[in-house]
This record gives structure tokens, C-alpha cells and sequence, in this order.
């Protein structure tokens, strides 16, 4: 079992699971081709296959194939679901890797063979959720078309909706204690990130050829909040970048069927928010364009094409665009040097990173102005606010910037709630805390 990528004529990438004898899973990819294609992305598609991939190891493992039983209309039992509940929150690879592993000759030879977990560890719940979600709506599209000419009969909808509830009520609860702190490191983790990769570090860890892609790479993300798809996605043309104004700026526009026919990437980069043009700094579009005129020219093969970061080191992918598994590479490095520190590193981070640093800098704006009415500085009201950040994110909903705010809100209200702490103290008496002389 596994996932390819097919790509078709006119560019677009298309997930198809496979068995282990390469044959193409039917009801899982007709379900993505006739039920998620028509209004999905790449991603999306490309995550329900996995979700999927992991309910066909669920099957192999206990000898059940929901597809056949459900077009003898014979339904998933409450113990069925409740073992299914309990292998999505499995890391599946981990515990095939870590059987596979005890049946070799000569395991108990290892005396840390008997500490070895006999339990792998489990996704986050957001993950389990996910895969119950996916397997959910597939069964239910399996029962539906498997059972068609049925369902006008009251019972077989019935004992549908049925499945589909109780699989509902086993997905995990991610709404978990909802501190902002837990959707990202601290923005120092992401700063110090960025002074690591500068390419005069002495601590810089990459090689010189990749040390000015990826600087550049972390300092377009902090200082536009955009997303890792939208960065990887960046070509060279002004269509993309314009350097030269007074007012440089980087634009972020949607990849159309025409445009991914030339994209070399098995798995394309994929583009959520809307198009947008984001304002950078001369020394940042200086920076740009020099890695354009000297290290990216340097790369032979990346005249090709015009994707703006490619790979610098020689061999088979050499000057190729950067691929979300050579973005996962370059973070590895990173977590090799301090895996205490940047083992949360992700690339959305960058961009919750950048939104708490917004809305503290429109602060001190407001600060400034408020203070200094001659100035004549406009103060940006809460309503300004939320449009000013909602077109810099490429919003359209604005229940799309809560998660990003919630840092920044709940680090003010620590503040006012630890001004009031200190001022309540002094009536506060503690027994064995008094000062003597």
C-alpha cells in the first residue's frame, strides 16, 4: 500500500493510492476523483489519501473490508468504530517499524530490548481527527453509492446516517485548553532562527551555497506572513517580485492549470488565502535580488524555469524549485542543532510569528500617535485593524485571524491580570512570609 502522484497533461498533480502489488485502490480513488477533486486542492486530496492509506492498514490488520460489507448492507458495529477510534491515534509507521523489528533473529540480544515501548506513540489529536473525519465521509459515500438502488428504503437510510453519527461522535475532541502558546514556539525561537541562518553566522550550519536560499527564505516569511505553499511558489518575473520601485514588493497570486503544467514537483505547493501584494524593505529586495543574479544563476539547470528558491547542491535535483520535503530538510538542520529549541520549528509559525508582531507594532503606533498629536498620525482603530491584518494574511473570512490573535490578546491580558495581582498583594497576607530584621 502507498501513494503515488500522477501528473496529468495540463499540469495538475493527482493523488492515486496504490496496493502492494501496484494495482489503484477503486473505491478510494473514485472517491477522490468524484467526491473531493471537483472542489479540492492538491493538499487536501493528498492528506484523505493518506487518512485513507491508514484505514486500509486497519483492515489488513483485522481481515474487515468496509466496502464489501457495506454493499451487503452490513454496517460498521460499535465495537468496529471504537478500534478504529483507537488506530487513528496510532503512528502507524512507528509501530509497523517497531514490529517488524522484534521479529528479527537475535532481538533480545539488545538488553534495552525489554525497555523498547510496546505501545508506539500517538499523532496529536488534531491528527486523529482528521483521519476519523476522512474515514467518516468515505464510508459514507461508500455506503451511498455502493447502496444506491437502496436508498429510498427507510431502513438503509436510516442505519447511513446511523454510521455516519457514531463515527462523528468517536472523532477526537481537539478543542484542548485553547492557549495560543501551544499553536507555535515562542516568536523568540523564530527570531533566533533567523540570526542562526544569516550567512556571516559562524554558527550557520548549512553549506555556503545554501546559506544566503535559506536566510532569505526565513526573512520573507517573518516579514510577510505568508504561507510556506506561497513562498515555494515564487518566481522570479514581476508578476511576483517587484524590486526596483521605491516600494518594493512581493506578489502573491494563485497557481492556475496553465502555470502548474511547468512546475518540475511531484507535489506542488498549494495556495489557500487570496492574491495580494505585501510590501518589503530595499534591504530585503536587495537581498533578493542578489541571490537571483549570483547564487541562483550559479545553479545551471534552474534556468529552466523560474521558480524563485531552488536546490544549490549538485546531483539528480540540482537547481530544481524547492519541494515542501527540501523546505523539511532545511528544518531538520536546524532541530540537529538545538532539538530542544526548534523541534516545534514549522513554517506556519513564521506566520503566527509575524501577526503577534504586527499587532504589537500597531500598538506603538497608536502609543505614538496618542502621545503625540502634532504628528498628525492616524490611529488605527480595532475596526481598521482587523481589515489591515485580514488583507496582509489574505483573508476573507475574519474568523480566520482568531488563532492568529490569540497570542497577542492573551499576553496583554497577563499583563493587566499581573499589574492587578501586584496591587491586590499588598492585601493579601501569606503566613511564614513576613520580613524580619
Amino acid at each position: 500500500m502507498g501513494l503515488v502522484f500522477e501528473k496529468f497533461p495540463g499540469g495538475e498533480t493527482f493523488p492515486v493510492l496504490v496496493d502492494g502489488d501496484g494495482q489503484p485502490d477503486l473505491w478510494v480513488n473514485m472517491y477522490l476523483a468524484v467526491a473531493m477533486r471537483p472542489n479540492c486542492k492538491f493538499n487536501t486530496l493528498r492528506n484523505s489519501a493518506r487518512n485513507l492509506d491508514h484505514l486500509r492498514a486497519f483492515e489488513r490488520v483485522t481481515g474487515k473490508n468496509f466496502a464489501e460489507e457495506l454493499a451487503r448492507a452490513k454496517f460498521p458495529e460499535p465495537s468496529d468504530i471504537k478500534d478504529l477510534r483507537d488506530h487513528c491515534w496510532l503512528k502507524w509507521r512507528v509501530h509497523e517499524a517497531f514490529v517488524a523489528s522484534r521479529r528479527k533473529a537475535g532481538r533480545r540480544a539488545d538488553p534495552f530490548a525489554a525497555a523498547a515501548p510496546s505501545v508506539p506513540p500517538r499523532v496529536e489529536a488534531a491528527y486523529a481527527s482528521a483521519r476519523m473525519g476522512d474515514i467518516q465521509r468515505f464510508l459514507v459515500f461508500v455506503g451511498e453509492t455502493a447502496l444506491r438502488r437502496r436508498l429510498h428504503e427507510p431502513s438503509i437510510r436510516a442505519a447511513i446516517d446511523q454510521m455516519k453519527a457514531r463515527l462523528e461522535a468517536a472523532r477526537p475532541d481537539v478543542g484542548g485548553t485553547g492557549d495560543p502558546f501551544m499553536s507555535a514556539p515562542d516568536p523568540d525561537v523564530f527570531l533566533r532562527a533567523i540570526e542562526l541562518a544569516d550567512p556571516e553566522s559562524p554558527s550557520n550550519p548549512w553549506r555556503s551555497m545554501a546559506r544566503k536560499r535559506n536566510s532569505l527564505m526565513f526573512k520573507i516569511l517573518i516579514a510577510t506572513g505568508m504561507r510556506l505553499g506561497e513562498l515555494l511558489s515564487l518566481r522570479t518575473d514581476s508578476k511576483h517580485l517587484v524590486l526596483s520601485s521605491d516600494h518594493p514588493e512581493i506578489r502573491i497570486r494563485r497557481v492556475h492549470s496553465p502555470d502548474e503544467s511547468i512546475d518540475p514537483r511531484r507535489t506542488p505547493p498549494g495556495q489557500k488565502t487570496t492574491e495580494r501584494s505585501l510590501l518589503i524593505s530595499t534591504d530585503l529586495a536587495s537581498e533578493i535580488e542578489n541571490y537571483i543574479l549570483t547564487d541562483r544563476r550559479s545553479a545551471m539547470p534552474a534556468r529552466k524555469h523560474n521558480f524563485l528558491f531552488v536546490n544549490h547542491r549538485r546531483g539528480p535535483g540540482w537547481g530544481a524549485p524547492v519541494s515542501y520535503s527540501g523546505w523539511e530538510t532545511i528544518i531538520g538542520v536546524l532541530q540537529r542543532v538545538d532539538e530542544e529549541l526548534f523541534e516545534a520549528l514549522r513554517a506556519h509559525g513564521f506566520r503566527h510569528t509575524f501577526a503577534y508582531l504586527l499587532n504589537k507594532r500597531i500598538d506603538e503606533h497608536n502609543a505614538k500617535a496618542r502621545a503625540h498629536p502634532e504628528l498628525g498620525l492616524m490611529i488605527i482603530d480595532d475596526k481598521n485593524r482587523q481589515k489591515v491584518v485580514m488583507d496582509i494574511m489574505g483573508w476573507t473570512n475574519p474568523k480566520s485571524a482568531e488563532p492568529y490573535l490569540r497570542r497577542y490578546v492573551k499576553e496583554k491580558v497577563d499583563h493587566v491580570r499581573l499589574e492587578l495581582m501586584e496591587e491586590l498583594s499588598k492585601y493579601i497576607y501569606v503566613p511564614g512570609c513576613e520580613v524580619t530584621e
